[in-house]
């Protein structure tokens, strides 16, 4: 499955890549009609985007995209890694505001291309932007760009290696339920190992285990759905109001989590799962 999605994405790429540049590109003042001239001056990304990103922009007060997916692909990986909600996809959509146009240039980069793919609420794609390495990649033409820091201080869960899954992870009732961690603690675990369950409700081994959770860090990849499992393990904790935070792991090494639609169901490779798993699957 997934090299199946990864040509289906790569193909999707391809064609936003082709598309995702106006065909009437209004090109950088000063710049000339052959590539690689100079350009007089620095011009906004606002005159290069494609009619489906500036739609974006026009119409992101009242139809704003529900999320982003970031896709790199080079040095022999390929890293996917999502962001939801209004405030993340705000935070994209600025940052890329923020980026100028320098020059166009006939340079291209081998094995390193990424881009960033705006999701609508019914699943269909609103609009996308892609890079050749720096460079500002509009298919037939390419162009220099500043400003991209800010792009690329944006946090996505798995593009790169993350300390800690419950405080870097994309799940915020994990922030939560630390948070509550601080002044009590769970009254027990219950733990679901392939149909068969069993509980946790010692203390010590409870606080134990929160307390490896910290050791268990993401890793620098991420997929859409899932692969078929040879295991699985759900751990639910339960507070005592009754409230439950639950972490899904397949295969011990891979953390679960769905998110609202349209992005749904992705997983997330773990670095430093073992010691939390053996704490809550040792004597019963």
């Amino acid at each position: 499955m997934k090299r199946i999605f990864a040509s289906v994405t790569a193909a999707i790429m391809m064609l936003s890549l082709l598309a995702g540049c106006s065909a009437a590109i209004n090109k950088p003042e000063g710049t000339e009609a052959t590539g690689g001239d100079k350009v007089d001056a620095a011009t906004s990304i606002m005159d290069v985007l494609g009619d489906d990103m500036l739609a974006i922009y026009e119409n992101r007060d009242r139809a704003l995209p529900a999320a982003v997916i970031y896709v790199y692909q080079g040095d022999g990986e390929r890293v996917e890694s999502p962001l939801y909600g209004d405030d993340d996809v705000n935070a994209v959509l600025d940052a890329i505001a923020e980026i100028t146009v320098t020059d166009e240039t006939d340079m291209t980069v081998t094995d390193n291309d990424s881009g960033y793919y705006f999701i609508n609420a019914d699943g269909t794609e609103a609009g996308s932007i892609s890079f050749n390495g720096e460079f500002l990649d509009c298919g037939d033409r390419k162009y220099e760009v500043d400003g991209k820091n800010a792009l690329a201080a944006i946090d996505f869960p798995a593009e790169t290696e993350r300390d800690a899954l419950t405080l870097d992870g994309p799940d915020p009732k994990m922030y939560e339920f630390l948070e509550r961690c601080k002044t009590e603690k769970p009254i027990s675990a219950k733990v679901i190992r392939d149909g068969s369950e069993h509980e946790k409700t010692d203390a010590a081994v409870i606080e134990e285990a929160i307390d490896a959770l910290y050791a268990v860090g993401l890793d620098m990849y991420a997929l859409q759905g899932t692969e078929p499992p040879s295991t699985t393990l759900t751990v639910t904790f339960v507070m005592s109001d009754g409230a439950e935070y639950s972490l899904t792991f397949y295969d011990d090494s891979v953390y679960v989590y769905e998110y609202p639609e349209p992005l749904g169901v992705w997983s997330f490779y773990t670095d430093g799962a073992e010691r939390f798993i053996e704490i809550l699957e040792g004597a019963k």
